[in-house]
């Protein structure tokens, strides 16, 4: 695998594709309370922020804790934002190994 290459296929596909996707939901990025995406390394998630122009506050992480957790980064993260009903609509997105990628928006129901 080419870290560098699945770098820079990360920072240029999924913030195209969070945006299709945002449009294809009829949302902007400030409908969006939490986005969490598969943490290979703090600079990936920093570099999407930067480039979505995301608020970082909005974007989960816990690196520190967890590591590069490979696929298993995503679930661990929305464990934590399950009960923090102050999250209704979140964007989660994986990328990685066969530069392969998938997103999805996830709306919470009740409450």
């Amino acid at each position: 695998m080419n870290g560098r290459e699945v770098f820079n296929f990360a920072a240029t596909v999924v913030p195209k594709d969070i945006a299709r996707l945002l449009e294809m939901a009829k949302l902007g990025k400030e409908d969006v309370d939490c986005y969490i995406f598969h943490q290979g390394s703090r600079y990936i998630v920093e570099t999407l922020v930067k480039r979505m122009g995301l608020n970082k506050d909005k974007v989960r992480m816990d690196i520190l804790h967890t590591g590069n957790t490979v696929s298993s980064s995503i679930p661990l993260l929305l464990q934590h934002e399950l009960n923090n009903s102050a999250v209704r609509t979140l964007v989660m997105s994986g990328f990685g190994v066969g530069l392969s990628w998938s997103s999805c928006v996830c709306k919470r129901v009740g409450d």
